[in-house]
């Protein structure tokens, strides 16, 4: 093979090489995004899941015993929250409608939480029966998405929250 050929071929090697090291470097940011996505749709940390399923505990505990008071620092001070009516209130509105129903029994099923870095969405099922403030007899069966966001100075805390009614 004449010297000619051979730096030809060798020119051909080189600009294969630097055209699919291009190709490659620019298609990194698209990997990467991508593992972020499929990360951040992955469920929450165990220790996170744990923490936020507690504060649902605390939650609805509060809900049964009539102590909105005891559910105060869960809620952001500008949280929204949006009942199966469809009513819409704030933090306020939240704590004083505790008071409107005993509860008999009260609970959550099917509960699911994900994680997306400083904000977990958590679903769920809520079914209780008790009595209003009138005395008259209350059954309510609910499907709810609340959304909690990790703040610098009050830890995990409601921002949002929504319920539907279940169709019986």
């Amino acid at each position: 093979m004449n010297c000619n050929a051979h730096n030809r071929r060798v020119e051909w090697y080189e600009k294969r090489i630097v055209v699919l090291t291009a190709a490659l470097v620019m298609s990194m940011p698209i990997a990467l995004q991508f593992l972020v996505v499929a990360h951040a749709g992955a469920g929450a940390s165990d220790k996170v899941e744990q923490t936020i399923l507690k504060l649902e505990q605390d939650w609805l505990a509060a809900v049964k015993d009539g102590k909105p008071e005891n559910a105060a620092a869960l809620f952001a001070e500008n949280a929204v929250f949006t009942d199966a009516d469809g009513t819409s209130h704030d933090k306020a509105g939240e704590l004083n409608s505790m008071n409107k129903v005993k509860w008999e029994t009260a609970e959550d099923s099917d509960t699911k939480v994900v994680q997306h870095g400083n904000t977990v969405i958590v679903t769920g099922n809520f079914h209780g029966e008790g009595k209003d403030d009138r005395g008259k007899n209350v059954e309510v069966s609910e499907r709810w998405t609340d959304v909690w966001m990790k703040t610098a100075h009050n830890g995990w805390q409601i921002v949002a929250s929504q319920s539907s009614p279940l169709k019986k």
